[in-house]
């Protein structure tokens, strides 16, 4: 007897002879040895009942008077035996391997509820139309996106009727999206990322006819029953009046030329939540423009100014601070705030896990505007820090057009964004907070909480705030946000000395040093032997790069990639490995006969290949709007670069930080220009002077354990939280 799950497929069918035939071969093809197939005929008067005759051996069927989907189905989910179960409509078929995949996706994700793949749609004669692509859904995207496109394909465990019952009934058109959102508050569910089933799309389909205001009042419906079940996660409940406003909103898209049910949508999204309808009033063609953009304007800044008085009020003016204060010489309970935390492949997200990794988890906690809550990091080989996340609820952004208004609206979310953060603070008792410069309202809203509640601020420079942004207006704007920052700043971080420069003579604050930190501490053992030996002759000479690839040094590898073709035979290769696609490397000229691509992958393979490498790439573009982004950047894996041995060869504008330190310290080769016969006889030098790599890999490799160990990094961290305490 097979030792794979009984999976047990049901097929509704009303009135879809047309299209029958061809379903149930896609379910009986298979080729999956226990299977148990259920047709239920919802009373068709076509010749269905003939169709289902030919296959009575190998299915069960049954036809009985028309009652309607939703009813017919849970009928079969009564008669199903199986441990996994599927709904495949009958003129959606299943696309080869669907059953197989699904089972496999299930018992790999043990504590998963339901497995889906990605679907095409096709027309009325099996023509490919359309490959959909979904992303991981979890109840957090969502209800925060609004726009599920589950439902072919779909493969769900026995056990769910346990946790959620039956479909609901009285529901015509939504009863797939109501499912799957029940599913979702009582488990995961598991994304297979292959096209493995289709959905038709066909004058007679049930799901784009007679559609409209039923549709919508549906979908609302169905929204509200999620939103006051008692499981959803208490972050999600403080968010129901934004997430019911925009889901009104969306629903004005079912409800096509129905004027009226448009008008009754919006009031009712303005009455929840006024601060979410901006973007979607400008499509209505009763209102103009310009008075509706000042309506939300004064919505917004009305709900913000009370919203902040109150907070000020409740915190009573910098109690929590003194209140949540930890003992003389210890450090406080903080907060770190950051738009990338792990599990993320972010240079900024890997520094703050390394840092944060080997530091009590109930002293600090985490709070984003992005959801890490769900994400287990397998697809970015990292791990969920222990500590607590706190998501903050989504914000409305006004229109970036005129500029006055979109400088408006950037403080607005500062006050809202901060405000929300506030709340998190108070919540969890936290003294400190720090904030992580990759967003542009993130420092000023942490700022703005820190006032609130009377907290220890601190912004940690992972990049040079004012410059980063390229747009004139954001760094404009980013520069008057810093000045308010820095005056209320019990101090501050800095990753490198020219940083801390930088930023003491512009304010007069010497930051105090937390180094981008390696992975690990640097062990003792031998060098790795391609940094004290020559190349091999025979083969190209392997140029390694790890890290992403983007606009402060895409101009550097189109002139690295220049000279490896000029070099003499065998010549070099560039090992890129990165996230950024080939579509995007291939846009910006980097792929070329000299690149080898190599997709993201896990540390410790980053790792072996630092140290099998012939040399390790650190590009910075020379003519760069965000000059100043690289004058001051300390690369995310200089430190792992460092700690590998393999020679450093840097081609970077002489007075940014990587410059000034690999010639302090004599441990990387120096390029100060992006002329490719420059950077060839580099290559040449560092692959052919056996004396200056193994001088070079000695040198790192002490660097890297006097100055970029993770326990250094987390001790000069709760040193500065501690003195302010």
């Amino acid at each position: 007897m097979s030792t794979l799950p009984l999976v047990t497929i049901i097929t509704p069918t009303y009135n879809r002879a047309a299209f029958l035939e061809e379903t149930i071969e896609s379910v009986l093809t298979q080729g999956y040895p226990n299977l148990e197939y259920i047709v239920l005929d919802d009373g068709s008067k076509d010749n269905t009942l003939q169709i289902l005759e030919k296959y009575r051996r190998r299915l069960y069927f049954e036809s009985h008077p028309n009652m309607g989907e939703t009813r017919t189905v849970n009928k079969a989910f009564t008669m199903a035996r199986g441990e996994i179960i599927c709904v495949v409509n009958s003129d959606d078929p299943l696309l080869p391997g669907a059953i197989a995949a699904a089972v496999a996706a299930l018992q790999e994700r043990p504590e998963a509820l339901a497995a889906y793949s990605d679907w095409r749609e096709i027309g009325p004669k099996s023509e490919p139309i359309h490959d959909n692509f979904l992303p991981t859904y979890d109840l957090y995207n969502m209800l925060g996106e609004l726009n599920v496109m589950m439902g072919p394909g779909t493969f769900f465990r026995r056990r769910a009727f346990d946790l959620i019952g039956l479909r609901t009934l009285g529901i015509k058109y939504t009863g797939d999206l109501d499912y799957w959102h029940r599913l979702a508050l009582h488990g995961p569910l598991v994304h297979i990322p292959r096209v493995l089933a289709t959905h038709r799309t066909h004058p007679d389909a049930a799901s784009t006819t007679d559609r409209g205001a039923a549709m919508a009042d549906e979908v609302v419906d169905m929204i509200a029953r999620i939103l006051a079940d008692p499981k959803l996660p208490p972050d999600l409940r403080r968010q129901r009046r934004c997430i019911m406003a925009r889901m009104l909103r969306y629903a004005r898209a079912y409800c096509g030329a129905d004027s009226k049910t448009r008008r009754r949508y919006l009031w009712r999204a303005v009455r929840s939540h006024p601060g979410v309808v901006g973007p979607m009033v400008w499509e209505n063609r009763y209102f103009k423009p310009v008075r509706w953009s000042i309506l939300e304007i004064r919505c917004r800044a009305v709900m913000m100014f009370k919203l902040g008085l109150l907070m000020v009020r409740r915190a009573g003016g910098g109690r929590l601070a003194r209140k949540y204060a930890a003992a003389p010489g210890a450090a406080p309970k903080f907060a770190v705030v950051s738009c990338g935390l792990p599990p993320s492949w972010s240079g900024q997200s890997v520094i703050l896990g390394r840092i944060l990794r080997g530091i009590d988890p109930n002293a600090y906690c985490l709070i984003s505007v992005k959801n890490f809550s769900s994400n287990d990091g397998a697809a970015d080989f990292t791990a969920r820090l222990p500590a607590e996340y706190n998501t903050l609820p989504w914000e409305t952004r006004l229109p970036n057009r005129p500029i006055w208004l979109a400088r408006l609206a950037r403080w607005l979310r500062v006050i809202e964004r901060g405000c929300n953060i506030a709340l998190v603070l108070r919540a969890k008792k936290c003294a400190a907070v720090i904030v992580a410069t990759g967003d542009v309202i993130d420092p000023p809203a942490a700022c703005f909480a820190a006032r609130i509640t009377g907290a220890a601020y601190y912004p940690y420079l992972f990049d040079d705030y004012t410059y980063q942004w390229i747009e004139p207006d954001v760094r404009a704007q980013a520069k008057r946000f810093e000045a308010v920052m820095v005056r209320h700043a019990a101090g501050a971080i800095a990753p490198n000395e020219l940083m801390q420069e930088t930023f003491e003579r512009r304010h007069g604050l010497r930051p105090a040093l937390v180094r981008n930190v390696c992975a690990k501490p640097v062990d003792h053992s031998p060098p790795p032997t391609s940094a004290g030996t020559l190349p091999d002759p025979a083969r190209p000479v392997h140029v390694l790069y790890t890290g992403a690839v983007y606009h402060v040094n895409t101009s550097t590898f189109r002139a690295v990639l220049a000279a490896l073709a000029q070099m003499p035979a065998p010549g070099a290769q560039l090992h890129l490995y990165t996230a950024q696609t080939p579509k995007y490397l291939a846009a910006e000229g980097i792929i070329s006969p000299q690149t080898v691509l190599h997709w993201h992958a896990p540390h410790e393979e980053i790792e072996q290949a630092q140290r099998a490498g012939d040399m390790v790439l650190i590009p910075f573009a020379f003519n760069s709007p965000a000059a100043e982004i690289i004058r001051t950047a300390n690369p995310g894996k200089l430190g792992d670069y460092l700690a590998s041995g393999t020679p450093i060869l840097a081609v970077v504008p002489g007075d940014c930080f990587v410059a000034r330190y690999l010639r302090e310290h004599d441990c990387g080769l120096v390029v100060e220009s992006d002329d490719p016969a420059l950077i060839a006889a580099a290559i040449l030098r560092l692959a052919r002077d056996v004396d200056l790599r193994r001088r070079l890999s000695a040198n790192a490799r002490a660097c890297a354990a006097a100055d970029f160990d993770p326990a250094a990094g987390r001790e000069a961290l709760l040193h500065l939280l501690g003195k302010a305490s």
